[in-house]
């Protein structure tokens, strides 16, 4: 089972040699194909866990430990970001669609659950860089963000059902 995309020169991109590397596709680690889908499952839910867990702590922790907490908390948070960005650019480059088709329920709380940890996180080292002062400009500006960022993806999801509509004749 491979997906594995090659660059221009037909030499697989630096991110599908790294995933082709951690995931060791070639050898036995993982055993058969059904295996193998399980251990990924596996790891998808952990990473959702710590995409929730992490942020969670760190907002706590920046709220017991204060100032000194914030810079190390940041840079692991960055970093569990930027790892979050790389999975999602491999995605997009085997060909996976990854837009979100229907918000349901569980979507919408997996994505608050995401997404509000860094937000309490970013308002909680502004609380302790302004010595317990109010967060009010912090709040605010977070809260146009979190208002945006749902209006433009709600407007992404009609736009996206307008388009497969188009493309799908209505069968009766």
């Amino acid at each position: 089972m491979t997906t594995t995309k090659t660059s221009v020169e037909g030499r697989p991109a630096a991110l599908d040699r790294l995933v082709t590397w951690v995931l060791d596709t070639n050898g036995e680690i993982y055993g058969d194909e059904r295996e193998r889908l399980r251990w990924y499952e596996g790891m998808a839910a952990a990473t959702q866990l710590q995409l929730i867990a992490m942020p969670c702590a760190a907002a706590v922790l920046v709220l017991v430990l204060g100032r000194p907490a914030v810079l190390p908390l940041a840079v692991l948070l960055g970093i569990l970001y930027l790892s979050s960005l790389l999975t999602l650019g491999y995605v997009k480059r085997c060909s996976v669609d990854t837009a979100v088709a229907r918000w349901t329920r569980i979507r919408v709380i997996l994505a608050l659950l995401g997404i509000v940890p860094y937000f309490l996180f970013v308002l909680a080292s502004v609380n302790v860089y302004r010595g317990g002062s109010t967060t009010t400009g912090a709040l605010v500006g977070g809260c146009v963000g979190i208002i945006a960022s749902v209006i433009g993806l709600t407007l992404d999801g009609r736009r996206r059902r307008r388009r497969d509509a188009a493309i799908l004749p209505d069968v009766d």
